[in-house]
C-alpha cells in the first residue's frame, strides 16, 4: 500500500484535470488521524459541526513494512505516533476577543 497526495492546482478549470500524484510513503500497513477539539480526541472531524473552525491538533499514527535491502528475513514493522498542535485552529470568536 502507498499513502499518496493528490494535488489539484487549477480549481476553476474549464473542463476536468486528472490530479497530479505524488507518492509519500510505500509500504503503508495503517494509517489513523484523529482530531484534537480542544477538550478531547475525536475520530472524525466535520468543521461544520465547529463553527467552521480547524481542530487544535492532529495526531496521526502511521505504521509501516519494508523489508531491508538483501534481507530475507521477514519485514520489519515500524510505527510512528505524532501529534502536531495547528496554530490556526482558533474559532472566529476566539480571534475577535469575544471569548
Amino acid at each position: 500500500w502507498r499513502l499518496v497526495r493528490r494535488v489539484t492546482t487549477n480549481l476553476l478549470a474549464s473542463r476536468a484535470v486528472e490530479p497530479a500524484t505524488q507518492v509519500l510513503c510505500r509500504g503503508v500497513r495503517s494509517l489513523n488521524i484523529r482530531y484534537f477539539d480542544g477538550y478531547s480526541w475525536q475520530d472524525e472531524w466535520d468543521s461544520a459541526a465547529y463553527e467552521d473552525t480547524l481542530p487544535a491538533a492532529v495526531e496521526l499514527d502511521l505504521q509501516v513494512e519494508y523489508q531491508q535491502h538483501g534481507a530475507t528475513a521477514e519485514p520489519v514493522l515500524r510505527r510512528l505516533t505524532a501529534s502536531f498542535a495547528l496554530p490556526c485552529g482558533v474559532s472566529l470568536q476566539q480571534e475577535s476577543g469575544q471569548i
